[in-house]
């Protein structure tokens, strides 16, 4: 039970969220019923497709809030538009050994 609240959670508030922004549709739950069944589906098209759809609804003109995963949506900003996206700055080993930083991967 606790599981299937947690997953309903991350549902409505980080992958799938709604223009409420406080309510997770109902449609999510047949989805968890079975949780050893969860990790066949294709969650990376679904988020992309409320995405899509999202963006789609926020055209009107009446709308005055957004839907879809908004951190989808930063990270592919960040990877467009190189003026807002983080530096990456160089680090030394000795840094590194004393834990002050953690060495990154760059594609």
């Amino acid at each position: 039970m606790y599981a299937h609240a947690h997953i309903l959670i991350l549902i409505g508030s980080m992958l799938m969220p709604d223009t409420s922004a406080s309510l997770v549709h109902f449609m999510y739950l047949p989805l968890l019923r079975d949780l050893a069944n969860v990790s066949n589906f294709s969650w990376g098209s679904i988020v992309l497709a409320c995405l899509y759809r999202a963006l789609d609804h926020d055209t009107k003109f009446q709308q005055d809030n957004i839907g879809g995963c908004m951190l989808l949506m930063q990270c592919w900003a960040w990877e467009r538009f190189t003026c807002i996206s983080l530096e990456i700055q160089p680090i030394i080993d000795d840094e590194i050994e004393a834990g002050l930083s953690f060495p990154l991967n760059v594609r």
